[in-house]
């Protein structure tokens, strides 16, 4: 998740109109967004009503690094599957690294650099990203070709 700062504007209220450091957000079972700040305050939960004004600042930092990690592993994880049939597995983001998990049970030397070498060729080659948008429910074949096995 994005981290930055949130700075709370309640016109009504001037006491409330505070900037907050966010270090992690998550998603409640209700839907909502919880963010987890590094300020204490007097009251334990700050429940900020429908319509209140939030600026909410990302650390641009962190989220440009993250774009580069999940677009490596999306790399990673294309030329691994055409070169050698490995899936995907898993893979997981943290603040300095990125792990794939691939299916098979070792990667020789000749293997890691044949990868290395491909990715690199693509990287080279400066290849553009098409992004598509859909709204929720809608099919199109790009889609359904897409479709991953359990992975987010």
């Amino acid at each position: 998740a994005d981290v930055g700062n949130l700075r709370i504007i309640r016109d009504s209220e001037p006491i409330l109109n505070i900037e907050v450091d966010v270090f992690h957000v998550l998603r409640g079972a209700d839907g909502r967004n919880i963010h987890l700040v590094t300020e204490t305050w007097d009251f334990p939960l700050l429940d900020l009503p429908k319509g209140t004004k939030v600026l909410q600042t990302i650390c641009w930092e962190r989220r440009h690094r993250h774009m580069l990690y999940h677009s490596g592993q999306h790399l990673l994880s294309a030329v691994a599957g055409e070169t050698f049939g490995w899936a995907t597995l898993g893979w997981q983001l943290s603040d300095n690294d990125c792990y794939v998990n691939l299916n098979t049970p070792d990667i020789s030397t000749q293997e890691l650099k044949t990868l290395e070498n491909k990715a690199n060729e693509y990287i080279k080659d400066n290849l553009s990203v098409t992004t598509y948008l859909y709204n929720q429910g809608e099919t199109d074949a790009r889609l359904e070709k897409a479709r991953t096995k359990g992975l987010p």
